[in-house]
């Protein structure tokens, strides 16, 4: 084998595997592209899903608020339903009653945040003696 003819055969293996190295670089590249588009599309189903689901709660939602409201519209010359309506939604009473209302404070809710401060000041103060030898 003489000398030029084993530089073309170099020649030829190096254009091959310049060949060869960069369709693989081209494949790769086409599989992580793909991949990428795939994690997007999947993404987007997801949020998608959700959007439909929130959908269907407000579908149920207002399809018993039209039931109520129906049932409402049905019920219009019923005295009973119009004095029930009149007693808890407008505050009505008949001539000689008497309404007694019950005021629930929160003094409870109050008392807690003062106890969870105080904790949480005493924390602090604790801390800072540290900090302050």
């Amino acid at each position: 084998m003489s000398l030029p003819d084993f530089k073309k055969k170099q020649k030829t293996r190096l254009a091959k595997n310049i060949i060869l190295i960069s369709g693989g670089a081209i494949i790769i590249s086409a599989c992580i592209f793909l991949m990428m588009a795939n994690v997007r599309i999947y993404k987007k189903k997801v949020e998608l899903n959700a959007q439909v689901e929130s959908l269907k709660n407000k579908i149920q939602e207002t399809k018993r608020k039209n039931d109520n409201l129906q049932e409402g519209i049905l019920r219009v010359n019923d005295e009973k339903y119009i004095e029930k309506v009149a007693r808890e939604e407008l505050d009505l009473q008949k001539p000689g009653e008497k309404i007694i209302s019950f005021v629930v404070s929160d003094n409870k809710n109050s008392q807690d945040g003062l106890y969870h401060q105080n904790i949480l000041q005493s924390w602090l103060n604790w801390i800072s003696g540290w900090f302050k030898k």
